[in-house]
């Protein structure tokens, strides 16, 4: 998988794999299709790879699956959050600040 690749592309190229090998009668044990998968992601996915593993005993293609993809689509809802919050500052950073040029003062009313 490459830098910048679609996850939900990568896992369903990989699930489509699986499914030939599957179909011309080549049999891929659950935890071998996982570290199959983990050895095709990204380095990016490495910290990610290490927690669903850790204390394992066993591991389960699915769960590696809807781990993965709840993940990436996690990562994009921040991703998209982040984005549309820096527009935000970015639109309002010049708001409280004294234009070149324009000078104001302020009156005091003192009523008697």
């Amino acid at each position: 998988m490459h830098e910048g690749s679609n996850l939900a592309q990568h896992v369903n190229v990989f699930n489509q794999i699986i499914a030939d090998l599957a179909r011309l009668n080549v049999s891929i044990e659950d935890e071998d299709k996982a570290m199959i998968l983990f050895c095709s992601l990204r380095f990016s996915y490495e910290h990610l790879v290490t927690t669903l593993t850790y204390g394992k005993e066993r591991i389960k293609v699915d769960e590696i699956t809807a781990a993965l993809l709840a993940h990436n689509q996690r990562k994009q809802n921040a991703g998209d959050s982040s984005h549309s919050d820096s527009l935000y500052i970015k639109d309002n950073q010049d708001r409280g600040q004294k234009k070149e040029g324009s000078e104001t003062t302020f009156k005091n009313k003192v009523k008697g």
